[in-house]
């Protein structure tokens, strides 16, 4: 798969997947006859502005993820977005370097 998507992935799997390394964030659910599955992606903790880049827009974003499995394969993935190298949990704020 050249491009990976949330959609692609749960019509390729048919399960729930947390999947990286596409520097953006997404999220899809589907019914299936096995039942609903989710397929979530975060986004990265990289340099956003890359010279290869050129200047070109892209929709990275850097995030961190807080996540819960459960034993039958459900998980909850609580998606933090940094902004500035800022983001906030549980009402607090936590900044980067």
């Amino acid at each position: 798969m050249k491009y990976l998507s949330a959609l692609i992935l749960l019509f390729s799997f048919s399960c729930n997947v947390i999947y990286g390394h596409v520097h953006d964030c997404q999220r899809s659910v589907m019914q299936h006859i096995s039942g609903t599955h989710i397929a979530q992606s975060m986004g990265c903790l990289c340099k956003i502005k890359k010279d290869f880049l050129k200047g070109r827009k892209v929709n990275w974003t850097h995030n961190v993820g807080i996540v819960d499995f459960f034993t039958d394969g459900w998980f909850n993935l609580i998606t933090l977005d940094i902004h500035n190298g800022t983001t906030t949990w549980n009402n607090e704020i936590i900044e980067g370097d």
